[in-house]
């Protein structure tokens, strides 16, 4: 069973699609021409003439779809192409962001030293001393986690 992929399975619905739409063409060409046989019987024209006009219907959609479906294999396939590179595009802009934020990180460790050392000098100022401890924490936990998360 390993002969039944997608692929396989797609070329039989293929075959077996055009094989009909092939079928019905000939049909109608084959009653087109057996009205043409008896245009000259009055008789028989009027009730010949219907089941070629209702075959011209079915062939009319058999031919549609055949000539409507590649211009939409076409399309499909361009929007493929498009949508792949709109994914690499947006890759890239990934990758410019990460670089962004990896040198503002990079920032954040003079800083912290700036913090230690306002910290060292005004060490009798509790609550400048307390606010400046929590940005100093907020700035090494984002550091710490992105530097984790390269």
């Amino acid at each position: 069973m390993t002969w039944i992929t997608e692929i396989n399975i797609q070329f039989f619905k293929e075959v077996i699609t055009a094989v009909i739409g092939l079928a019905i063409v000939a049909f109608t060409l084959w009653f087109v021409l057996k009205v043409f046989g008896v245009v000259g019987v009055p008789t028989e024209i009027g009730e010949a003439k219907n089941l070629p006009t209702m075959m011209m219907g079915l062939a009319g959609v058999v031919i549609g779809y055949y000539f409507g479906r590649a211009p939409a294999d076409a399309q499909a396939a361009n929007a493929n192409i498009r949508a792949a590179k709109a994914n690499d595009e947006t890759q890239a802009a990934l990758k410019e962001n990460s670089k962004i934020f990896t040198v503002d990180v990079i920032r954040n460790a003079p800083l912290i030293v700036k913090i230690d050392k306002v910290i060292d000098n005004n060490s009798g100022n509790a609550v400048l001393v307390r606010e400046l401890n929590a940005i100093r924490h907020d700035l090494t936990i984002n550091t710490n986690k992105f530097r984790n998360e390269e």
